[in-house]
C-alpha cells in the first residue's frame, strides 16, 4: 500500500534504485519507507498520468470525429 505522502515524496526524488528492495531511501528527509515502497509510488505516478492522458486523447479524437462527421474514417 502506498501512502499519499510516499508518492508526494517521490515526486521530488531522483536516484537510482539500486535493486535491493529493503535498501534505505536517502534522501534530505526521511522517506516513509525502503526502496520498494518509492518504486511502487513511481509506478503508481506513472500509470496514473498515463490513463488520464489515454482517456483524455480518446475523448478529444471522439468529439473531433463527431463534431466534423467524420465518424466513417474512425471505424
Amino acid at each position: 500500500m502506498v501512502t499519499p505522502e510516499q508518492i508526494e515524496l517521490s515526486r521530488r526524488i531522483q536516484q537510482f534504485f539500486t535493486g535491493d528492495l529493503e535498501a534505505s531511501v536517502k534522501f534530505e528527509t526521511n522517506f516513509p519507507g525502503v526502496e520498494k515502497h518509492l518504486l511502487r509510488a513511481q509506478i503508481q505516478r506513472i500509470s496514473s498520468g498515463t490513463q488520464v492522458r489515454l482517456f483524455s486523447f480518446i475523448f478529444l479524437v471522439l468529439i473531433y470525429c463527431f463534431c466534423t462527421d467524420r465518424t466513417e474514417k474512425l471505424f
